[in-house]
């Protein structure tokens, strides 16, 4: 919201502002992920409580680093290869998956940081991401194999206890406009929900074509 005043100051009257839900931010507090309190967050607490019950033993939390970008990919091919998605997902994936293979190898200089999951010896989830500001991060990336139960909410968890005590808030960046994923990020009840427009300059015929109906 804070850059269309700047766009409105700088060219009053020049740009038209389409709202874009599919791309607002998810806002939490670092605290209430990591600490699951209350009614709002029981049934998060139960899959937690059930991973740690029946993997708890043969799982090893790990810092996310460079180190393991080898082992990430393996994980993140085999995770993509399992989905059945739409063409346009796939693509997204895809896109998500070239984006790691450039990151990983320098994770530490980049300043990014978060947390692994080994159980049994192999990788089976991963969350990162990095600083915005003084008091936010933005977690980039969360993959997971949903074969063990309860994986997500355990991942979630641990990147959010590696973050107390420097963090504030944890912005868990936007859902894309699909169905299933604004509903889990909704679950973990965010505190609020970040403003995102696209600007047209007025007149645009043929960018208002294109983006007049944002996805």
């Amino acid at each position: 919201p804070h850059l269309r005043e700047i766009y409105e100051e700088a060219m009053p009257g020049r740009f038209v502002f389409i709202d874009d839900p599919s791309n607002y931010d998810y806002i939490h507090r670092v605290s209430d992920l990591a600490e699951l309190k209350g009614k709002a967050f029981h049934g998060k607490k139960n899959h937690l409580n059930r991973f740690n019950c029946e993997y708890g033993s043969s799982c090893e939390v790990l810092p996310m680093s460079s180190e393991l970008a080898t082992e990430t990919l393996d994980l993140v091919k085999r995770i993509n290869d399992a989905k059945k998605v739409s063409y346009c997902e796939r693509i997204l994936l895809e896109g998500e998956y070239e984006m790691m293979e450039k990151v990983l190898p320098d994770f530490e200089r980049i300043g990014l940081e978060g947390v692994a999951l080994r159980i049994g010896g192999i990788l089976q989830g991963i969350a990162f991401g990095g600083p915005l500001g003084e008091d936010t991060i933005v977690e980039h990336v969360e993959k997971a194999n949903v074969e063990y139960n309860g994986i997500y909410q355990k991942l979630n968890n641990e990147f959010c206890k590696s973050l107390q005590g420097r963090y504030e808030y944890v912005n868990r960046e936007e859902d894309m406009g699909l169905e299933g994923l604004r509903k889990s990020k909704m679950s973990y009840k965010p505190i609020r929900l970040v403003d995102k427009y696209i600007a047209l300059l007025d007149g645009d015929e043929e960018a208002m074509e294109c983006y007049g109906n944002p996805y």
